[in-house]
């Protein structure tokens, strides 16, 4: 079912990227494939010292105009830790979303953006010590998501550009609890 969704999000994004291609014809280089590095911070519990993870992303995106973008974002993050009086597991988190940027009219070298996405959350559950689990206890769970972000990207070169951003992420249906926030820096090719 996991995989059906994933394709049908695919499958969506290529058909609306497909639909209005023709509107990027102001814009030079309106594709962006970009990587990541960052740091997610949640407190599943009261200790802000626990509930950290690295975080890694890959990005591919489509600039419709100079204000407008969109852009596919895939983030993991590895091994968030849940200590708390029902469960010493840690958790696997993947995020599929797709990300609406809104470009602010203003800089040319570095520009500010504000962002909106809707995607997936699969979540894994990574069990500690010999915990008996009850009967239906579900160690993998999948389900919508949504994101706000803001960031500065700076061209550095016709095609690459540097990217610093924020952003906070919440699970909906069943994941409610599970929401964080991501600090990334990563490397975009614009072409």
């Amino acid at each position: 079912m996991r995989n059906r969704i994933l394709c049908f999000t695919l499958t969506a994004i290529c058909s609306i990227a497909l639909a209005f291609s023709a509107s990027a014809a102001n814009v030079d280089r309106p594709f962006t494939v970009g990587a990541a590095i960052g740091y997610a911070v949640e407190n599943f519990n009261i200790d802000p010292d626990q509930d950290n993870s690295f975080a890694a992303q890959i990005n591919i995106g489509y600039r419709w105009m100079d204000a407008l973008a969109t852009e596919f974002q895939f983030d993991h993050m590895r091994r968030f830790d849940v200590d708390n009086p029902f469960s010493r597991d840690s958790l696997d988190v993947n995020t599929y979303i797709l990300m609406f940027k809104y470009y602010p009219p203003f800089g040319e070298v570095t520009r500010a953006y504000l962002g909106l996405g809707v995607g997936l959350m699969d979540v894994t559950v990574n069990y500690k010590g010999d915990e008996k689990k009850l009967p239906g206890y579900v160690s993998n769970r999948t389900r919508a998501c949504g994101k706000l972000g803001m960031g500065l990207e700076r061209s550095i070169s016709e095609h690459w550009i540097l990217e610093g951003a924020a952003g906070y992420v919440g699970g909906h249906d069943g994941l409610d609890e599970i929401d964080y926030f991501t600090w990334h820096v990563g490397l975009k090719y614009r072409f």
